[in-house]
């Protein structure tokens, strides 16, 4: 029996395998011309199919590679990971892994490696494929990044600029070692911090503020010199510059302390320089004057020698003039150029040779010194001259202002100024110390607590201890009485 074909049906099926043929075209060329590498192997990475991207990352032709194994296109230290791959394809399915792929003579390609499991009808592993994504050009970026962070944050903590980073708030969000030295802070008293109260002084946050409200209004600003809060040692002073950027600011500060003490200097230098002239011009102008009362009151003491009474007057009006000459020797004494001249000399045999000269003066006979510098090195650098004024002056306020039997202690230790070594000097008494009240202006000039003297005595010690590159200062430790507390560099600055 002879059976006829259906037309109809001849037709479907004719136009269902130009469709499968169509899209196994339109695979094909996806395949083929993908911008992603893709290959296809047996279960043992025999290459079976591959397309042009992955020829080209792998340097070779596409149909040489057909029945190569894929390993021997991977770097020697990739191997081991791929053959891993291979050997257990069900546990690295859909899993990524970064090769670097290419022939010997060829540059070497950083790829991200894909396997997927191809499964045949009966449910069996028929093969792999494996996608290849470059990421050479990606990974080259990225290390680009890294080494320009890397050389950003050497500068960053190189730099001898105050570096500060903040949000939006002004929390503190990262900072430059340089900034963490002069401000004397650790990690955990800046980080998330207000910038203003973690470090600027009191009188200066309301400025700082004022800064931020400027850089949200221009995206940029600049400060005033503000004082850094002090931690330890002396103030600082840094002129800050700013700007916006993104979600963060930046500022950046410049540590102004020396050229502030310079500037500062030069003002005192001229100061004194008027000051000097003047003393000294007065000094000139009434010498004579001087000269015509002293005579005066010296016949007047040889007339009136049998009245006992007004002798007591002219004994007044003596040491009145006596006053106004040393008034006169203070402020020039004060402000004139110190000639320092220094050499290696031993404090102690200075301070000692101060107290004797003072101790022999009526009066002082039942004072005593102690000296507390066992094991402590007394050489330092200094002029030995200027340096003996000092002690004296701090000497005979202990004498003038303590107790009937006066007792001054001076002890020494080693200390550190700056990045230097010093030698630290405290002269403590037995007398009633210093008033709260009086302490901040006791090295000012003509400043006094006592009924007689120029207020000049502790200004003069101050401006020798600083011209010497030390620091003079009042403690306020407890203990009974004055304690002035003098910190000398032990080489000559």
């Amino acid at each position: 029996m002879n059976s006829t074909r259906d037309p109809a049906a001849s037709e479907q099926m004719e136009a269902a395998f130009w469709e499968a043929q169509t899209l196994r075209m339109r695979y094909q060329e996806l395949f083929d011309f993908a911008a992603d590498g893709y290959l296809v192997t047996d279960l043992r990475g025999m290459i079976r199919e591959t397309n042009y991207a992955a020829a080209l990352l792998l340097n070779a032709r596409k149909e040489f590679l057909i029945g190569k194994p894929l390993g021997l296109y991977l770097a020697e230290k990739s191997r081991a990971v791929f053959y891993a791959m291979l050997g257990r394809p069900s546990n690295s399915d859909g899993q990524a892994r970064e090769m670097l792929v290419g022939m010997p003579r060829g540059e070497p390609r950083r790829v991200l490696l894909t396997m997927t499991v191809l499964v045949a009808a009966d449910g069996q592993a028929s093969g792999l494929r494996w996608t290849l994504r470059d990421v050479s050009v990606a990974r080259r970026v990225e290390d680009a990044l890294h080494a320009e962070k890397g050389l950003a944050d050497c500068l960053l903590d190189l730099s001898e600029i105050l570096i500060l980073i903040v949000d939006a708030q002004g929390r503190i969000c990262r900072w430059n070692s340089f900034l963490q030295s002069v401000s004397g802070r650790n990690g955990d008293e800046l980080l998330g911090r207000d910038w203003c109260e973690a470090l600027l002084c009191e009188e200066d946050r309301d400025a700082g503020q004022l800064l931020m409200e400027r850089i949200a209004l221009h995206g940029s600003a600049k400060s005033g010199i503000l004082g850094l809060a002090p931690r330890r040692g002396t103030r600082r002073y840094v002129a800050w510059s700013a700007r916006q950027l993104d979600e963060t600011r930046i500022l950046v500060g410049h540590d102004v302390t020396q050229l502030q003490d310079s500037q500062r200097h030069a003002l005192q230098a001229e100061r004194l320089a008027a000051i000097g002239q003047m003393a000294t011009g007065l000094a000139h102008e009434s010498r004579n004057a001087l000269q015509r009362i002293q005579a005066c009151l010296s016949i007047l003491m040889l007339r009136l020698k049998n009245e006992p009474e007004l002798l007591e007057l002219l004994d007044r009006a003596q040491k009145a003039q006596d006053d106004v000459r040393r008034l006169f020797e203070d402020v020039r004494t004060y402000a004139a150029a110190l000639p320092l001249r220094f050499q290696r000399c031993e404090v102690r045999q200075i301070w000692r040779e101060a107290w004797e000269n003072l101790r022999s003066s009526p009066g002082h006979a039942s004072a005593e010194l102690r000296e507390d510098a066992e094991g402590v090195d007394l050489f330092c650098f200094a002029d030995p001259f200027y340096l003996r004024q000092v002690f004296r002056n701090i000497l005979e306020n202990s004498l003038t202002t303590g107790v009937a039997a006066v007792r001054i202690v001076i002890r020494c230790c080693s200390a550190r100024l700056g990045e230097d070594d010093a030698i630290q000097l405290s002269v403590r008494d037995n007398g009633p110390g210093f008033a709260p009240t009086d302490r901040q202006r006791l090295f000012e000039p003509f400043f006094t607590t006592k009924f007689k003297g120029t207020g000049l005595g502790l200004a003069i010690c101050k401006r020798i201890v600083e011209s010497h590159g030390g620091r003079i200062e009042t403690n306020e430790g407890a203990g009974p009485g004055a304690e002035v507390l003098i910190t000398l560099p032990r080489r000559r600055p």
